[in-house]
């Protein structure tokens, strides 16, 4: 879209009854379309356009679409985009189509919102090193035309060359400019490495950013309801960033930094957490506090794939214990693998005495572990080993380890704020309510009206049905010019 800006780009959805219209003036005008969030099938009308069936006809360039020769200029582009995350395209349409993956990735996300909180707290910093980069960029550019125009002179030179009065002074003027361009651009390049320096500090706070972003958008696993967006996730970051408490003392980098993980994964869970079923929330918090430990380095990969998928040990296995499952005592086997302590649990008396200990206490949570692993197990590789032996109290075990890494904020479900969705929305994001039979907002509504200074004259609600989607539209386009809210009931 900023890429088009200037040469007025035009967006489009197949869902528009005109955009086929809209595609064809296009075509002959010369200017380019962005066709958003398609499916996996295109429309077949599409196809001239997409394999550029254009043909002269009395000396203009055309293209046959919809029945019509459609004058073709050159300059017309056509862009597809798709939100579906992993979309199945027939051959044909790869034939037809250059496909690029834009998908957002854990590495790439933190580069960008490292330049977003960047821009915020450092905005000198960023804006010389934008003008550094593309300073660079263009002396380099300058390089390479110096390079490729010695080389010109010198294949297009007859006889002597050291004859050639006007190649030797041009050879020496480009060797004056060369050197300038060069030391420009090592100095560009020193100041720009200085400024990465001092950029490099935020990086936290992106790391951050970026492990809960992939949280949220796994959310949708759960629910197909669950679906943000990338912007709408950034906005709501940028937003944290600029109204995150300030330190007392503003050159205290330190502390800003930990106001601002701490503002930004708290906001974060509370926003989201208003879209979520209360039975979700509890999965959600425990990703945000394994996610922020695996990124630490305090959880492996491989501890976190054996709780969602325990494997049972195939091998090398001692005799199964009369007080244990079998299938308990191959991930029992299976669990000291991947925590690199073999025989620790399965071949130590004592251990195997305090692990009986839990299996057989009606409140397995009470009982300690074998004292050598209290002392050698992480937080979560403890709760691995409790889940193996007693997993119906799994769901115990997850609130106490959200509850000892994050805080007891983060094991809470955050109560209903009106007033602080208000605060995150704006003119242009409307509030959405998913009401459970009975529930009414409406008092509340009108309580936060009045507090906005909105009187009854500027907030109006219409109930929809049959023949009101016309007078709702009229109270939606009346409330934009005047500024009021309007409420649209039983959506």
């Amino acid at each position: 879209k900023n890429m088009g800006a200037k040469t007025k780009l035009q967006i489009v959805k197949q869902s528009n009854p005109k955009y086929l219209n809209i595609l064809q003036n296009a075509i002959s005008l010369g200017t380019p379309v962005l066709m958003e969030n398609v499916g996996e099938q295109l429309d077949a009308a599409l196809d001239p356009v997409l394999k550029k069936q254009v043909f002269k006809k009395q000396g203009q360039m055309v293209l046959r679409f919809m029945d019509q020769d459609v004058p073709y200029s050159n300059l017309f582009k056509f862009y597809v985009t798709t939100k579906l995350p992993n979309p199945h395209y027939m051959p044909e349409i790869f034939i037809k189509t250059t496909i690029v993956n834009f998908t957002v990735t854990p590495k790439g996300l933190e580069d960008q919102l490292l330049v977003e909180v960047c821009k915020i707290e450092r905005a000198d910093l960023e804006e010389k090193n934008d003008e550094l980069i593309l300073q660079i960029s263009a002396d380099q550019q300058k390089l390479a035309d110096i390079e490729k125009q010695i080389l010109r002179m010198l294949s297009e030179a007859k006889g002597n060359i050291l004859d050639n009065e006007t190649l030797i002074n041009t050879l020496a003027q480009s060797k004056v400019t060369s050197s300038a361009v060069k030391e420009r651009v090592n100095e560009a390049e020193k100041v720009v490495a200085t400024i990465n320096i001092t950029r490099e500090k935020y990086r936290i706070v992106a790391t951050r950013a970026s492990i809960l972003y992939f949280i949220i958008a796994d959310l949708a696993q759960v629910d197909p309801m669950y679906q943000y967006s990338l912007v709408y996730f950034v906005q709501l970051y940028r937003m944290r960033i600029n109204k995150s408490e300030k330190p007392k003392d503003s050159e205290d980098l330190k502390a800003r930094l930990d106001i601002l993980l701490e503002d930004i994964t708290l906001n974060m869970y509370v926003n989201i957490c208003r879209g979520l079923f209360e039975k979700d929330k509890p999965l959600y918090s425990f990703l945000i506090a394994v996610k922020i430990e695996m990124g630490a380095g305090r959880v492996s990969d491989s501890e976190f794939a054996f709780f969602i998928r325990p494997e049972e040990a195939k091998e090398n296995l001692k005799p199964t214990p009369s007080w244990i499952e079998e299938s308990k005592w191959k991930k029992l086997s299976a669990l000291e693998q991947v925590l690199g302590k073999r025989g620790e649990m399965t071949e130590d008396g004592k251990c195997l005495e305090g692990l009986r200990a839990i299996m057989d206490n009606d409140n397995p949570t009470t009982v300690p572990l074998p004292d050598n692993l209290d002392k050698s197990l992480t937080p979560f590789q403890k709760l691995l080993l409790v889940k193996v032996l007693r997993e119906d109290v799994l769901t115990y075990l997850t609130e106490k380890y959200v509850l000892s890494t994050m805080g007891k904020v983060f094991t809470e479900s955050p109560p209903m704020d009106l007033k602080g969705v208000y605060g995150d929305s704006d003119h242009r994001t409307p509030i959405i309510f998913v009401l459970s039979p009975g529930a009414d907002p409406m008092g509340y509504l009108l309580k936060l009206a009045k507090e906005q200074g909105i009187d009854e004259s500027q907030f109006n609600y219409i109930s929809l049905g049959q023949g009101q989607g016309p007078k709702a539209e009229a109270l939606m386009k009346q409330a934009q010019e005047n500024g009021g809210w309007v409420c649209l009931q039983n959506c």
